[in-house]
């Protein structure tokens, strides 16, 4: 995102040589929906104790429309998507299917995948079930 922002050459840098020889823009701000940002600087007044600036994106989010994305607008319920009504049976789903992990000699991103396809799995389970009850 650092590139779009137009901004002098002074503003850019991220970097600087340990000589101060040379100043880089080495650091970035990723995102793959460049709507949401408003600006991109680098914070040249905070010392972090490295030889990288800061960068700052400031963003702006439509909640209204993330919720949406994120839980569905209720138009959708008995279709297998919807909010999860009953959070006691989906705190029991997930505590079960955490059960018997030996995460000790997993790498980091092992347990990541294990954690989030335990959450889908428990995700799709529950709203199955009230599914379910809504039909009978």
């Amino acid at each position: 995102m650092n590139t779009f922002f137009l901004k002098k050459s002074q503003n850019k840098w991220t970097r600087i040589s340990p000589g101060g020889s040379t100043k880089s823009e080495i650091d970035f701000i990723i995102s793959n929906n460049k709507e949401i940002m408003e600006d991109v600087n680098v914070i040249n007044r905070f010392s972090t104790g490295s030889d990288h600036r800061l960068v700052r994106g400031k963003i702006t989010l439509n909640l209204k429309r993330q919720r949406v994305r994120r839980v569905g607008n209720g138009r959708n319920k008995g279709r297998g998507q919807g909010i999860i009504e009953d959070r006691d049976a989906y705190q029991e789903e997930i505590r079960r299917q955490f059960q018997g992990w030996d995460t000790l000699h997993m790498d980091i991103e092992e347990i990541n995948d294990m954690i989030t396809e335990a959450i889908n799995r428990s995700t799709r389970k529950v709203i199955a079930k009230q599914n379910q009850k809504e039909e009978n």
